[in-house]
């Protein structure tokens, strides 16, 4: 039985020789990836780059790598402290930053060993957690919501805690809807289905850079505001709010955890 969350790319003759054609491309928009990523470096360390900066090198990263994208529905003054996306691609990050105003991300400590992606996650003001440490992580996560640093900051949290596909959901984690606030549920779609997913990293940037007619659609659902019930019994909430969300955006439901699908 074929698994819904792996790629079915393969490097056939065919494919392997159009893509040592279009060698050319990668390496220009690599090449301008890559300064621009170490000038925003250069940047804060010279002038401590805030929030708006961010979001216009975001945009011009966006930009390098060929996206074309489209916002629906977007009402920031709306948008709740917690925000969660479905994550598809290595760049959601990115585009989710190019437009959400104050936005961090909760990451995985093993990013922390990825050169200069792991600076720009803590520019934003995203931090670092110990997946494997299940019984501080909600704590942790808690205290930062509540503290004043992160008052007026939309956490962004990708709740299946990996990269799938854009066609279905997996099972979500508990952790974001254990702190009883609202969520502004937020989607993303890309034109290409699974090209984000490969178990070789280098190959998924690789065909990233050059596929041409990128598109990406990112949808901002309505707010939704828990129920009693669901304040109290955080499992309640999270399957409730995961069947709406897939049903919002026209989403699979699969019963896949998060070690089935894992990718990176």
């Amino acid at each position: 039985m074929s698994n819904p969350f792996v790629d079915d790319f393969h490097l056939t003759i065919f494919n392997s020789f159009i893509m040592i054609l279009c060698f050319p491309i990668f390496f220009i928009r690599f090449v301008f990836f890559s300064i621009t990523l170490i000038t925003l470096l250069f940047h804060y360390s010279l002038f401590n780059i805030n929030n708006d900066m961010i979001k216009k090198y975001s945009r011009l990263l966006i930009y390098i790598v060929g996206f074309q994208v489209n916002i629906h529905n977007f009402e920031p003054n709306n948008l709740s402290q917690i925000i969660i996306s479905n994550h598809s691609l290595l760049f959601d990050s990115f585009l989710l930053s190019a437009y959400i105003s104050n936005s961090c991300y909760i990451a995985s400590s093993w990013i922390k060993n990825i050169p200069i992606i792991s600076k720009i996650h803590l520019l934003s003001g995203g931090f670092y957690v110990d997946r494997k440490r299940k019984n501080n992580l909600t704590q942790i996560i808690k205290n930062k919501l509540d503290s004043v640093e992160y008052s007026n900051k939309h956490l962004i949290i990708y709740a299946e805690g990996t990269i799938t596909n854009n066609n279905s959901l997996i099972n979500f984690r508990s952790s974001a809807f254990t702190f009883k606030k609202p969520i502004s549920p937020v989607f993303i779609k890309y034109n290409y289905n699974n090209f984000g997913i490969s178990n070789n990293i280098f190959l998924c940037l690789y065909r990233i850079f050059i596929l041409p007619n990128k598109k990406v659609d990112i949808y901002f659902n309505n707010l939704y505001n828990p129920t009693f019930e669901e304040l109290n019994n955080a499992e309640y909430y999270k399957n409730n709010f995961r069947i709406l969300y897939a049903k919002n955006n026209n989403l699979s439901l699969f019963d896949n955890n998060f070690n089935d699908a894992k990718i990176y």
